[in-house]
């Protein structure tokens, strides 16, 4: 009977180290891939040729104030919007170099974005925030900083107001074309704030 058993104890001991492993592996080398297929999602255009989210639905200042406002929301991908309005299945933060996700936080009135500065980058390894006034545009779902928008929400639902979705404006080309994502957002709890916060203590003017 014994020696039935040892073999089996072996298997059952490899079989679970096997599992570990793989597990171990699958932690330290998250896929940035997008979860959800953006075939799914095939965005508009409007006048000014930005991408926009299809057949929109407005979002309330009042749902804005309840579900954005007095929170911060960090950025866990970007995905760039490709001109045929579909967005690329690699996050575009994995290989870029000279700039980072922008985070934010929502007072009522202003916001704070938490960023990388290439330009310092010997200031606190260049990441640092500023603060500037916004306002939000219920036609649109629209986030306005300096009369461009920032952010187009993806309408947002009591039932999933831990992550936000945006089509964000990145940077602009040297031939003057913009740059468009599709950024996926996740709420911080008070302590991750804080660490964000203390990552990002630097203001730039």
């Amino acid at each position: 009977m014994k020696r039935l058993l040892k073999p089996f104890f072996l298997l059952f001991v490899a079989a679970t180290t096997l599992s570990a492993l793989l597990s171990c592996l699958s932690d330290n080398e998250p896929d940035d891939r997008l979860i959800i297929d953006p075939a799914d999602v095939v965005f508009d255009s409007d006048a000014a040729g930005r991408p926009v989210w299809p057949d929109l639905k407005p979002m309330s200042r009042a749902s804005f104030d309840q579900l954005v406002v007095g929170h911060a929301w960090h950025c866990d991908a970007t995905f760039e919007i490709m001109d045929n309005g579909i967005a690329s299945h690699k996050n575009l933060w994995g290989s870029m170099l000279g700039m980072g996700p922008t985070h934010y936080f929502f007072d009522k009135d202003s916001v704070t974005m938490f960023v990388y500065n290439d330009a310092h980058g010997n200031i606190n390894a260049g990441l640092g925030y500023m603060r500037l006034p916004y306002s939000f545009d219920e036609r649109d779902n629209g986030i306005y900083i300096d009369g461009r928008r920032e952010l187009q929400l993806a309408p947002l639902k009591l039932s999933s107001t831990q992550q936000l979705s945006a089509i964000q404006h990145i940077a602009q080309r040297s031939d003057g074309r913009h740059i468009y994502g599709m950024s996926v957002f996740r709420r911080l709890n008070d302590r991750e704030y804080q660490q964000l916060r203390e990552t990002y203590k630097v203001r730039w003017e």
